[in-house]
């Protein structure tokens, strides 16, 4: 038997028997600790005020309650100790004091590195769609730049697209950056991302409250998202569509207290309409990261890749848009299409990046070397490099940016890239 003095032991017992989600504070109520619950017979349970209100205090949910054993458990937290995963619960002083105040905090985190970045002073989810527009992915990435810069701990939860630009962002900076996770940490969910949760766990933290062998399930993810924007000051929402799964956290979000940035899009695209409704319903429009300091009262520099940039994020909205086609014989159908000219006119002025002169290409991701590769043999567009690859679109824009970060790579007026 555990030490009475450790309570880690029934805590996880508590999160068996409840399961993830549970209104744990509302249990706590009738009970001084979760030793006390576990200690408990049926007497105890039918005759306290959770009873009948709450599906693991019910007739259904006795047998789970008076199930005592703790082997399981015992056997988690041996497995964390040899995986070097530590569990944080309600007792621990590392466990976020932005989760203590919620209904259903979880009984315990399994994180996998520094623990103490779930703390930070200033904590920021960025999260958007997995086929993300460029304008999106663009603004995803210099948006968590400048909150790393400013020493905000980036969240997102590990997806391709926009999460995984916002980790990027935050691991080229050298800076905290927070992956919560819908399964444990033993699971092979997501093997094209293993690489950045690997990076993520040895700058910054993988979290979550699975057990170190639980598969995602149903809900699974839906669950994660409430610790997504728990965890957070505020979430920054990049591209939401109507149906998207991220307005799932947007409503985590409003439920909790936490305040919603959204970035806009084009009235007329259907990938940003999430996103717009939002911002019709009070959500704050976030255009820069330094909007969201703004907000807090927090001054920061000028971020220099938003300035250098400003030309074409405006053409990149523009490709969100859809304008509709001229109509035969008129002006606009005599020369070529204005939307394209105003690209080429920014693309034209858009300043090359300034080459670093010690670029190592073993110091970039796997995926960035795979794009690297096929553009020291020619210069490409994206559908090329896509074709080539065998990565997904998000993917390889991901792999540009870091490219064109590390001044390895530049875009031309035609939408080539090339090594420098």
């Amino acid at each position: 038997m555990m030490d009475n003095k450790d309570q880690t032991v029934y805590w996880l017992w508590l999160q068996r028997t409840l399961g993830c989600g549970a209104q744990i504070a509302r249990v706590l109520r009738d009970f001084e600790s979760p030793q006390a619950i576990w200690a408990g017979d049926e007497a105890v349970y039918r005759a306290c005020d959770a009873f009948g209100k709450l599906r693991a205090f019910s007739e259904k949910g006795l047998p789970q309650l008076l199930d005592k054993s703790l082997d399981d458990c015992i056997e988690t937290m041996e497995l964390c100790r040899k995986k070097h995963i530590t569990i944080l619960t309600p007792d621990d002083p590392r466990y976020p004091d932005r989760l203590r105040n919620l209904q259903d905090l979880p009984a315990a985190l399994y994180i996998r590195g520094d623990a103490e970045c779930l703390n930070g002073q200033y904590r920021f989810a960025v999260i958007g769609a997995r086929e993300p527009t460029r304008y999106a992915f663009e603004a995803a990435t210099e948006i968590a730049e400048v909150l790393s810069e400013n020493g905000a701990v980036v969240i997102s939860g590990g997806a391709i697209g926009i999460d995984a630009a916002a980790h990027e962002a935050a691991l080229r900076k050298g800076q905290k950056t927070l992956l919560v996770m819908g399964c444990g940490h033993g699971s092979t969910y997501l093997p094209t991302n293993a690489d950045l949760r690997r990076r993520v766990a040895s700058c910054g933290a993988l979290v979550t409250e699975y057990p170190p062998l639980t598969q995602p399930g149903r809900g699974s993810f839906q669950l994660r998202n409430r610790l997504i924007s728990g965890l957070s000051d505020a979430v920054v929402i990049i591209q939401a569509g109507e149906k998207s799964g991220t307005l799932n956290t947007a409503n985590h979000a409003k439920q909790q207290g936490r305040d919603i940035f959204v970035l806009p899009g084009s009235r007329n695209s259907v990938s940003f309409a999430g996103s717009n409704r939002l911002l019709v319903e009070g959500a704050k429009t976030v255009l820069n990261g330094e909007d969201i300091f703004a907000s807090y009262g927090v001054s920061v520099a000028s971020h220099e890749t938003l300035a250098e940039n400003s030309e074409p994020f405006e053409a990149l909205l523009a490709q969100e848009q859809e304008l509709p086609a001229p109509k035969k014989g008129s002006a606009k159908q005599k020369s070529a299409n204005p939307k394209t000219e105003k690209q080429h006119r920014a693309a034209e002025k858009e300043p090359q990046r300034e080459k670093i002169s010690n670029f190592d290409p073993k110091s970039i991701s796997k995926n960035a070397q795979i794009v690297y590769n096929i553009l020291q043999k020619q210069p490409a567009p994206l559908d090329s490099l896509v074709r080539e690859s065998g990565l997904p679109v998000p993917l390889v824009l991901g792999s540009l940016t870091e490219l064109e970060l590390c001044g390895a790579v530049a875009r031309d007026a035609s939408a080539v890239y090339t090594v420098q």
